[in-house]
C-alpha cells in the first residue's frame, strides 16, 4: 500500500536494478504470496506469463494463473480480483490465451461489475 501513496510500484523500480534477474525471484515470491492466500500472486504470475517477463509469452499459461487465482478459496477478495476478472473478460472477448467465449466475457463482466457496486456500497 505504502507504493500506491507514494506513486511507485517496487517493481518497476526493482526491474530497472536488476533487469531480467528479477524475473526469477519475482516469479518465487509470487508463489510465497499465493501460499499465505494472496490473490496478487496469481495477478503478478499472470502478468509474467501474459508479457513475457522472464519467460516466452504465454497468454493461455495467463488466463491458467488468473483462473486459479478465482477458483482459490482461500485468496482473498482484494484489488487483484478486479483486476484479474476484468483481464479475463478481455481475453474471452478478444480470444486471448482461448477461444472467444462471449457468453464467458458476460458472466466475467458480471462478476466485475458486482464486485465494484459492492465495493462502493461499503
Amino acid at each position: 500500500k505504502r507504493y500506491q501513496r507514494y506513486g511507485y510500484n517496487p517493481s518497476f523500480v526493482y526491474r530497472k536494478i536488476f533487469g531480467a534477474s528479477f524475473y526469477p525471484a519475482a516469479r518465487e515470491w509470487y508463489r510465497r504470496t499465493i501460499a499465505h492466500g494472496c490473490l496478487l500472486g496469481y495477478l503478478g504470475l499472470g502478468r509474467l506469463a501474459e508479457f513475457g517477463l522472464g519467460m516466452p509469452a504465454d497468454p493461455a499459461k495467463a488466463v491458467e494463473c488468473y483462473l486459479k487465482g478465482l477458483e482459490d478459496p482461500v485468496a482473498e477478495r482484494d484489488t487483484g480480483y478486479l483486476r484479474i476478472v476484468r483481464w479475463l473478460t478481455k481475453a474471452y472477448r478478444e480470444g486471448l490465451g482461448v477461444q472467444v467465449d462471449l457468453a464467458a466475457a458476460d458472466r466475467y463482466q458480471k462478476l466485475a461489475d458486482d464486485y465494484e457496486a459492492n465495493r462502493k456500497k461499503r
